[in-house]
C-alpha cells in the first residue's frame, strides 16, 4: 500500500508523486491549499465559486487498484476520486483532462461521472454522463471514507457502509488516479493506493 498524509508537512512528497489537472470548464488554475491536517480549496472572487483542484498520481495504475481518501465536505461540496488516461495540455498550458470518470461523494449519496470534452459548447465544454448513482444521505462537515477500486472494466465504490458498482467499456487498462474538490469547500486528510499485484505499485 502507499498511504499519503495530505497536511503541510507532506508537501513536498504530495508535489512529487502527483500532478494537478484542470477540467476544461476551469476559468482559474489553483492549487490545494496545505493546512495542518489537510489540503483543501477555497472561495475564489475572481470566478465568484469555489476552485474546483484536481491532483492525480503521476504513475499510471492497472485493473485491481484500490484509492481510499478520508475527506469532508460543507455543504454543496463534493469530494471526488477521479482516474483518467487521457490527458493533454491545453492552450493556456496546463494540464487538461480529456476522457475522465469521477466517482463523487455529496450530500445526497454517491455519483459516477464519465466525462468527455465538448469544445463546441463554449461556456461549458464538458459532456458529462452520469452512469451510475446512489441515493442515501451523509452528513456536511463529517469525515467520510470514499474507496473506489477499478478492476475488469468495473467500478466499485464503498462509502458509509454502502456500495454502488457499475461496468463500462470504456475504463482504461492503466490510469491516473487522484482527488478532486468541486461545488463546495471540501477537505482531504489521506489518501491510499493498493494494488492486488503488488508489481503494480
Amino acid at each position: 500500500m502507499t498511504f499519503y498524509n495530505l497536511n503541510k508537512e507532506e508537501k513536498n512528497k504530495i508535489a512529487d508523486d502527483f500532478m494537478y489537472v484542470y477540467s476544461p470548464i476551469c476559468k482559474v488554475f489553483n492549487e490545494f491549499i496545505p493546512e495542518a491536517d489537510y489540503i483543501r480549496n477555497s472561495f475564489n472572487d475572481e470566478i465568484n465559486d469555489w476552485d474546483y483542484i484536481s491532483i492525480v498520481t503521476k504513475k499510471k495504475y492497472s485493473s485491481g487498484t484500490t484509492a481510499v481518501a478520508t475527506c469532508s465536505f460543507k455543504s454543496y461540496g463534493a469530494p471526488i476520486i477521479v482516474f483518467t488516461d487521457d490527458i493533454c495540455i491545453g492552450k493556456n498550458g496546463k494540464r487538461t483532462y480529456g476522457h475522465h470518470y469521477e466517482v463523487v461523494a455529496y450530500e445526497d449519496g454517491i455519483n459516477i461521472w464519465s466525462i468527455v470534452p465538448y469544445p463546441e459548447r463554449l461556456e461549458r465544454p464538458v459532456l458529462p454522463t452520469k452512469i451510475a448513482f446512489l441515493k442515501f444521505p451523509v452528513k456536511a462537515d463529517t469525515e467520510i471514507k470514499l474507496e473506489v477500486t477499478i478492476e475488469n472494466k468495473m467500478i466499485v465504490v464503498k462509502m458509509c457502509n454502502h456500495i454502488l458498482k457499475v461496468s463500462d467499456s470504456n475504463i482504461p487498462e492503466k490510469f491516473h488516479i487522484g482527488i478532486t474538490a468541486c461545488e463546495g469547500e471540501n477537505k482531504f486528510y489521506e489518501f491510499s493506493l493498493s494494488n492486488k499485484e503488488k508489481n503494480n505499485l
